[in-house]
């Protein structure tokens, strides 16, 4: 392993994989154990995700707010990741992580390059409590930790030209989408006016007017309960954010739109806006065997 003077005066280009690690839901922390608790809460968090990366043979980077950014020079990244999630259960915290494997350009023990900014894209669609790989990290895996991670569906993000390929690893089934994720959407205008959503769903409808969110999924504790093996526990939320309503898919298929007027849209893991009326698929698109159909109308 380089030394820190190595590292310090390296720039030449290295194979290195890069691990970023994020404690979810932070915001919250603070909200519902007051400042002090919350911030002793998630320093500790953080000191026991950088000792299990030094553990493991990395090291860190750099301090993301409630997260860090991490360097190896192997796969042992993976061990780290899979020790976080373990360590971090126990410290009742909950994290997301992303990892990608390729070179990058060390310079006064910081590191730069695209690696680093596609690792950054994978750990901000990640959900709470996952591990997402990319493949070039997952080719270098051992099979039975290869073994260990399903393969979703290729995903676009922001700043690249090929959908990446990701695997991911989730730990405990009925996992809460973490936030709101990667497609921007215009900033609200402080005088719009409250709006209202309908969903309607095996005749039942379900409203929201301005406020609040709606969780979709197969999971028992969701608002609305779909019944589909190609469907998530937690596999999307709806929810207000002036001046739209808005649809955030956290599964592995994927949800499917179709607006009344306009061209069906496949989103997964991102927002996307909700406007006038159309159909929402969840996992299954529309015209396969037993799709789910969930109807809206936005006003």
């Amino acid at each position: 392993m380089a030394t820190e003077g190595e590292r310090t005066t390296k720039q030449e280009s290295v194979p290195r994989s890069v691990l970023i690690a994020d404690i979810v839901s932070s915001t919250a922390l603070y909200e519902q154990l007051g400042d002090t608790k919350a911030r002793a809460l998630v320093s500790g968090g953080i000191k026991t995700l950088s000792d299990t990366v030094v553990g493991a043979g990395g090291w860190v980077v750099k301090s993301l707010g409630d997260g860090i950014l991490t360097s190896f020079e192997n796969e042992t990244a993976m061990t780290a990741a899979l020790e976080m999630m373990e360590r971090m259960e126990l410290h009742g915290l909950e994290i997301r992580i992303g990892i990608h494997y390729g070179d990058v350009i060390e310079v006064n023990q910081d590191i730069f390059g695209d690696v680093v900014n596609t690792t950054a894209r994978i750990a901000a669609i990640a959900r709470a409590n996952e591990i997402l790989i990319s493949r070039p990290l997952w080719d270098r895996l051992e099979p039975e930790i290869q073994e260990q991670a399903r393969s979703v569906p290729p995903v676009s993000v922001k700043g690249k030209r090929e959908p990446l390929q990701l695997f991911s690893i989730l730990q405990g089934e009925d996992t809460e989408i973490s936030g709101e994720l990667t497609m921007a959407i215009v900033d609200a205008d402080e005088n719009v006016s409250v709006r209202r959503i309908e969903l309607i769903y095996a005749g039942q409808p379900y409203i929201l007017e301005g406020e609040g969110a709606l969780q979709l999924g197969r999971g028992s504790k969701c608002d609305i309960v779909v019944a589909h093996h190609k469907v998530s526990r937690m596999h999307a939320r709806i929810f207000y954010r002036k001046p739209d309503f808005v649809i955030a898919d956290s599964s592995t298929n994927g949800t499917y739109i179709v607006p009344e007027h306009g061209s069906q849209a496949h989103i997964l893991r991102r927002d996307t806006v909700l406007f006038g009326r159309g159909v929402i698929y969840p996992g299954a698109p529309p015209g396969s065997e037993n799709a789910q159909a969930v109807g809206f109308d936005v006003s």
